[in-house]
């Protein structure tokens, strides 16, 4: 059985000093299907190419970004770049560029893949998704951005001929929506001699602006012509062609509208169990809480010294906390008994605390407490990381850690 390559994975190369993001405006650069670009200026052209394709490369402030299309995994670091799903898809948002990637993945790889990018064209970007007045051709972007070896091949346009008439019985019933000679001169491109993935998310590119067109087919009477199956969602998630990006869960039962986007959601009435494996749907009622990483089921109680709790509707029902606060003193840091904050200004000998017939006082070595004296009455015990003392003489604890731990600020 012939293997056709699937689109594999995306490089994300960030470098430089990070600064703060505000963004302005927003451009968006796709590449689907067997190998279909669509540049932040909606220029549409077919790349064939087992080669590494620069995407887009540009500065931002003092940062160098460079995105780079090729057969690998994608790697991220997640102190400037955090990953999660959206809607069918995974997004990538830079936490210091106003930048974010999105792609829709299968376990034989990416079918498509765009970036957005939320600040104004330049003309100083680079790549095959194009720049500020861009006047290059296709040929001029493939020359310029295609990274190429001795073992990669990049392939002359050669048109399909549709033999099926699928392309043209497809934008016929698109006509609203879609420009009848680029579709059909570039699905004529991309769906022949390619996995079923790849030609079914060259498709589902183009269902995307016809979606709400008066006169328009229902969407799944399209895919009836394409022979592309709606996408499939995990658990018991039902798919929609438009709605929320993040399901309504037990954690934020809050169905969230902001983003819309093909995604899986819920029957309506029923929120996502994301406090147990898989994808299942739930009443809010029947919802798990979780405390210390341990799952409790609904109406399941548990208690301390000080109050009660109750898992009710995947919150906990507390009863009032019956207990003093304490007062937390870390590092410099600290909390009084009244849940005030505030820092201590320097490397002094403080009183903690004053009773009747007592006073706490620590005394600070650089940014930790050296000492803490208790004066009871009379007498002075002394408390050190290694030691505890009653006047100048030392007393043996068994587990010293438990009685001076908190000593390490």
């Amino acid at each position: 059985m012939t293997q056709h390559r699937i689109l594999l994975g995306v490089l994300v190369f960030i470098t430089g000093q990070f600064g703060s993001v505000s963004t302005q405006s927003q451009y968006v650069c796709k590449t689907f299907g067997g190998g279909t670009i669509k540049t932040f200026n909606e220029t549409l052209f077919y790349v064939k190419s087992t080669c590494p394709v620069t995407l887009t490369h540009f500065s931002y402030g003092e940062v160098d970004c460079f995105i780079s299309v090729q057969g690998v995994s994608l790697p991220y670091d997640q102190t400037y770049q955090s990953v999660y799903t959206f809607g069918i898809y995974t997004k990538l948002r830079s936490k210091v560029l106003p930048l974010s990637v999105i792609w829709y993945s299968f376990p034989e790889g990416v079918t498509s893949l765009w970036i957005q990018l939320d600040l104004p064209l330049v003309d100083e970007m680079t790549g095959m998704c194009g720049r500020l007045n861009s006047d290059e051709n296709r040929a001029q972007l493939l020359y310029s951005n295609i990274i190429r070896n001795e073992k990669c091949i990049t392939e002359d346009n050669r048109k399909v001929t549709d033999t099926n008439k699928t392309c043209q019985y497809f934008a016929s019933r698109a006509m609203e929506c879609v420009d009848m000679d680029t579709f059909v001169d570039l699905c004529e491109q991309n769906i022949y001699n390619v996995h079923n993935l790849v030609k079914c998310s060259f498709f589902e590119e183009f269902l995307q602006p016809c979606d709400g067109v008066i006169f328009f087919p229902p969407q799944s009477k399209l895919r009836e012509i394409t022979k592309c199956a709606e996408p499939a969602c995990p658990g018991d998630l039902k798919f929609q062609d438009q709605g929320p990006a993040f399901p309504p869960t037990c954690s934020n039962p809050k169905l969230q509208t902001e983003f819309n986007t093909s995604t899986c959601l819920p029957q309506d009435g029923l929120v996502l169990n994301d406090r147990a494996e898989g994808y299942h749907s739930v009443k809010v009622q029947d919802c798990p809480c979780v405390h210390m990483r341990v799952t409790y089921a609904p109406g399941k109680k548990i208690s301390s010294k000080c109050q009660t709790c109750e898992c009710i509707n995947g919150k906990w029902n507390c009863s009032p906390n019956t207990c003093v606060p304490p007062c937390a003193i870390e590092g410099w840091s600290v909390t009084t008994f009244d849940g005030k904050q505030y820092s201590l200004p320097g490397k002094c000998t403080y009183v903690a605390a004053m009773g009747l017939n007592w006073t706490v006082t620590i005394q600070f070595s650089d940014v930790t407490i050296g000492k803490m004296y208790l004066d009871v009455f009379q007498e002075r015990y002394t408390f050190s990381l290694n030691s505890v003392q009653l006047g100048g003489n030392d007393i043996t604890i068994t587990d010293l850690s438990k009685t001076v731990g908190f000593l390490q600020g």
